[in-house]
């Protein structure tokens, strides 16, 4: 795996890293086997409609994903990601996340990317729990991609988490705090994996 990165968690074959020049990036890398022996189409499984998977596979985690289409821009989204409060006891408040997102889709059809960015609320028509606190994901990067040697769709997630909290302080992000919001966001993508590969190998 890239050296420039330091591996976090390794379970249920799917790799967490963390960049070793900035603790508060990351990685999520896995691969989804298909064992009909046939290319698998990235668009097919892989799009906007990939955050109502999400929701929709971790309403135990998340308390809403909204998708906002916008105008003149069909291959973009504005998107909400609310995420229910986790270690109550320790007072950590629910967050939200605001990201516009625009699809990359090659001609070369065994490819597809999703982009995303931060950007502020009132850019959007959101209205985010009121209780919830902000989590600026400032940049994202969904790539997937068919790998013939391994007979599998490559999936690869970047993503930089920055707490406003913290960083109105002045302060660093302590490293333990940056890694569980990392292991949540893997929870999430674990859970598609798993589900994709049911729907990608089932019977037909």
């Amino acid at each position: 795996m890239n050296t420039e990165y330091t591996v976090v968690s390794s379970k249920n074959n799917s790799l967490l890293l963390r960049s070793k020049t900035n603790n508060l990036c990351y990685r999520i890398h896995f691969k989804i086997v298909n064992f009909k022996d046939k290319p698998i189409i990235p668009k097919e499984h892989i799009g906007f409609d990939t955050y109502n998977d999400l929701f929709i596979l971790n309403n135990d985690i998340l308390e809403n994903i909204s998708v906002e289409e916008i105008n003149n821009e069909p291959n973009s989204r504005n998107i909400l990601m609310e995420i229910k409060p986790f270690g109550q006891t320790l007072g950590v408040k629910g967050k939200y996340i605001v990201s516009k997102v625009n699809m990359i889709s090659p001609k070369d059809e065994l490819c597809v990317g999703l982009v995303g960015s931060s950007v502020a609320l009132n850019e959007t028509n959101f209205k985010p729990n009121e209780n919830y606190e902000e989590l600026i994901c400032k940049e994202s990067k969904l790539f997937a991609f068919w790998d013939n040697n391994e007979s599998s769709l490559i999936v690869q997630y970047d993503f930089t988490l920055i707490d406003p909290v913290f960083e109105k302080h002045g302060l660093p992000v302590p490293r333990a705090i940056s890694d569980v919001s990392a292991l949540l966001i893997k929870k999430l993508f674990l859970r598609i994996k798993e589900f994709k590969e049911i729907q990608i190998n089932k019977p037909i």
